[in-house]
């Protein structure tokens, strides 16, 4: 998918999370402020693309991207568990806004690898516990299926806020 496509999914999702979840989002025994993450959502849901020296994180931070091949370890689970952890740690000591600014970036990076598993060559989601990657769909990029693509994910996404909203 393109960064277009990538930074739509993730603000979306955010912002369906922002919606539903206006008072806190429970996580474990805390609770998180969602809207903060709107600030930085997008560039989580870049960042795993860190790995293509091509990408506009990955030209901007060319050490990193030489040293990961793309759709490798950077499409895996393992940075978003990383991520939720410290984001845990974090709130546990009691420090404030960092922990839901990384919400907001790991919703990102969650929703980043979940849009290319709807592309041809699949992510590696469960790496190192499974070397198989998942392929969902072989939506190609730039064309008009990832226009469908985008505005199914956005449909969905609203339809499951409403639904949400009203059986609430």
């Amino acid at each position: 998918m393109t960064g277009k496509t990538h930074a739509a999914c993730g603000a979306a999702t955010m912002l369906a999370l922002t919606v539903l979840h206006r008072s806190g989002l429970p996580i474990g025994a805390e609770t998180y402020t969602p809207a903060l993450g709107l600030l930085t959502v997008v560039v989580g849901s870049y960042a795993p693309d860190v790995d293509l020296k091509n990408s506009t994180l990955g030209q901007k931070l060319r050490m990193i991207s030489h040293l990961f091949r793309h759709r490798g370890l950077t499409h895996t689970l393992l940075f978003p568990v990383l991520l939720t952890l410290l984001m845990m740690g974090l709130k546990a000591q009691g420090m404030a806004v960092v922990p839901e600014l990384l919400l907001g970036f790991n919703v990102g990076w969650v929703t980043h690898i979940i849009a290319d598993a709807f592309n041809h060559k699949g992510v590696p989601i469960l790496w190192p516990i499974v070397r198989k990657k998942l392929h969902v769909a072989s939506v190609h990029i730039g064309t008009w299926q990832e226009s469908a693509f985008l505005w199914a994910w956005l449909i969905v996404t609203i339809l499951l806020t409403v639904s949400k909203l009203l059986g609430s």
